[in-house]
């Protein structure tokens, strides 16, 4: 009888540890993950690398929970780049808004529904929910600032932990009645917001350490034990009015980096979501070869800064300069074969020629 106990419990076992090989194994390796992920993200390759390795750490070491804080200005890439990994790593996932979340009894959502529309997004499929992806954005609006008027805001970081913690939360109702819960434990939670301000309380710390290693007595201090704390800590977060508790269940915290021109001119040049791409290709299919200097690239984004919105200025800027061009292209009864783009085009909607 033990024996027939024994054998049991091995095969148990050894089939346990099939299903577990198999899932390892059905999830893209890092390296194939990260080259896809950067085809769409350019620019951010640190803070992208580190965004992968995160989600993937969670999802091949189950022990290892990752929740993440993601802090970057507008149209730095930070949302795209988790549905980008979400999307290769095949992760159900939602992105919400913080600041329609309140409270309960006070007017707006209460945050038990992210994890419901979490479960829809999932086909209703229970196992997948419970592995999702759960996208927070404008966290920092939750800031417990003395000047926001976000009376709820407390009581929403603190529901919010209690999911990151992991709790039962019901989603719908079996055909008997009976409630579906979801178990928030293996979900991977993940925050992000622009922090205005926070890179001068950096800039203090910076400062402070670097006096006090290099007046000092004893120089043992070295250059690279103070570059390991450029990166935003915990207690930046704390200082910048964040909750502690809810910073200290923070395990991985990636910045994404304001975009300059020439970041801004890759993505128009080299990105599969570039929209210049996509007229390019569009010309292409109906047999007109677009024809430019690499200059336009530049030209692009320089107007989208000048308008403030990052990355996401490019699509507008590029909307904007081809609109003539389409325009032409789909009134004429002539049969173009090139286009050519001019000196200025980005701002001179006239500056091309189809021929």
């Amino acid at each position: 009888m033990n024996t027939t106990i024994s054998q049991n419990e091995k095969k148990n076992n050894s089939n346990k540890k099939d299903v577990k090989l198999k899932r390892y194994n059905a999830i893209p390796s890092f390296q194939e993950t990260l080259s896809r992920v950067k085809k769409y993200i350019v620019g951010q390759d640190e803070a992208v690398c580190r965004a992968v390795l995160a989600i993937y750490r969670s999802l091949k070491i189950r022990s290892i929970k990752t929740n993440m804080l993601i802090i970057g200005g507008t149209g730095t890439g930070k949302s795209e780049t988790m549905k980008q990994i979400s999307r290769e790593l095949r992760l159900p996932y939602v992105i919400e808004d913080s600041t329609q979340y309140t409270k309960e009894g006070y007017v707006g959502s209460s945050v038990q529904n992210i994890i419901k529309n979490l479960y829809f997004k999932a086909n209703r499929d229970i196992a997948r929910t419970r592995n999702g992806l759960v996208i927070i954005d404008e966290i920092d609006k939750k800031v417990n600032h003395s000047f926001q008027d976000d009376i709820s805001g407390d009581a929403v970081i603190h529901s919010l932990l209690k999911m990151v913690e992991g709790t039962s939360i019901k989603v719908d109702n079996d055909p008997f009645g009976k409630p579906i819960t979801v178990n928030t434990s293996n979900i991977i939670f993940v925050f992000m917001g622009a922090f205005q301000g926070i890179e001068k309380i950096r800039e203090e710390r910076l400062a402070k350490k670097n006096h006090i290693g290099f007046s000092a007595d004893n120089k043992e201090v070295l250059e690279g034990d103070i570059e390991q704390e450029t990166g935003y800590t915990k207690e930046d977060l704390i200082k910048y009015g964040m909750n502690a508790e809810f910073v200290g269940r923070m395990d991985t915290i990636v910045e994404f980096k304001d975009l300059l021109e020439g970041d801004l001119a890759r993505i128009v040049k080299e990105s599969k979501l570039s929209i210049f791409s996509k007229y390019e290709e569009f010309l292409k299919e109906i047999g007109i070869k677009l024809e430019y200097d690499e200059e336009v690239f530049n030209e692009i984004a320089r107007k989208a800064i000048r308008r403030k919105a990052g990355a996401r200025g490019l699509s507008d800027v590029t909307n904007q300069a081809f609109e003539k061009i389409l325009i032409q292209v789909f009134s004429s009864q002539r049969v173009y074969k090139r286009c050519i783009l001019k000196k200025g085009f980005a701002k001179n909607p006239d500056a091309f020629e189809l021929v």
